[in-house]
C-alpha cells in the first residue's frame, strides 16, 4: 500500500461496503451533507473535546488490526514531514487539536464526498500525528455509535504540528445510504480518534447512513496541509 492514498483506494473500499445493503443507482451524488447544526440538539461536544467513546478507537484497518502510533515523533517548525534525526516531540493528544472538516476544499461525485478532516494544533508546544484516525458515524445526544467504523488506511509519515499549524486526512463518505433500502439512521455528526489517542473528539454533520452494511466511511493517514482529499 502506498503511503500517498490514492482517492480510488478511499472510495472503492466504502462503495464495497454499501454494495452489500443494495446497489449504489447512478444519478445525483446524493451526499447528504448538511453543514447545520441539528436543531434543537445540543453537540454532543466541542469540536476537539473528549468524549467517551463507544467503540474501538483504531476503527478496522485494512490489514484488519488497528494500529496507532503512540511512539515520540520528530520535530519540525510546520505542519511538515518530520526530518530523520530531528529532536524527539509529543504525540499530538485530543485535548490540544481542534478536528473539524474543510467543506471549501472538498468534492463529491457519484459515489459520494471527499472531505479533508483538518487537526489544528491548539497548544504551546509543537507535537506530531502519524498514521489514521479513526471516525465513525453517531446519533443522540450520548453519541450512540451508528454502524462500523470507517475502514483505515494506517501508515504514513510522522507530521509535526506547530502550534497553531494544521494536517489533515482524505475522509470519503459513501452515498449509498441515501440510495439503498437499509435501515436508515439520523446522524448528528462524526466521532473522531486522532492518531494514537483514545480521546475523541466530536464533528457535527448532519446527514443519513445506515446502520447495517459498510463500511460506509473510509479514512486515510494523517499528511501535511488542509486540503488532503486522497487526490
Amino acid at each position: 500500500m502506498s503511503t500517498a492514498l490514492t482517492r480510488t483506494a478511499l472510495t472503492r473500499t466504502a462503495v464495497a461496503g454499501g454494495a452489500i445493503v443494495a446497489a449504489v443507482t447512478l444519478g445525483g451524488c446524493g451526499s447528504g451533507i448538511d453543514g447545520s447544526a441539528t436543531p434543537g440538539a445540543a453537540p454532543i461536544a466541542d469540536t476537539g473535546t473528549s468524549v467517551p467513546p463507544s467503540s474501538s478507537p483504531a476503527g478496522t484497518s485494512v490489514a484488519g488490526t488497528p494500529v496507532p502510533d503512540t511512539s515520540a515523533p520528530a520535530t519540525s517548525t510546520s505542519s511538515t514531514p518530520a526530518p530523520d534525526g530531528a529532536a524527539s516531540a509529543a504525540l499530538c493528544p485530543t485535548a490540544y487539536l481542534r478536528v473539524t472538516l474543510n467543506r471549501s476544499a472538498g468534492d463529491a461525485d457519484m459515489q459520494g464526498s471527499h472531505l479533508p478532516l483538518v487537526f489544528t494544533n491548539t497548544g504551546s508546544r509543537s507535537c506530531t500525528l502519524r498514521s489514521a484516525p479513526g471516525v465513525s458515524y453517531v446519533s443522540g445526544n450520548g453519541g450512540q455509535q451508528v454502524g462500523v467504523p470507517a475502514t483505515r488506511y494506517p501508515g504514513g509519515a510522522k507530521v509535526t504540528l506547530a502550534p497553531g499549524a494544521s494536517a489533515s486526512a482524505a475522509l470519503f463518505l459513501s452515498s449509498a445510504p441515501q440510495k439503498s433500502d437499509c435501515h436508515q439512521v439520523q446522524a448528528r455528526g462524526l466521532r473522531v480518534y486522532p492518531p494514537g489517542n483514545t480521546g475523541a473528539a466530536f464533528v457535527p454533520l448532519p446527514t443519513t447512513t445506515c446502520s447495517d452494511g459498510g463500511p460506509y466511511l473510509t479514512v486515510g493517514s494523517v499528511r501535511a496541509g488542509v486540503a488532503n482529499t486522497g487526490a
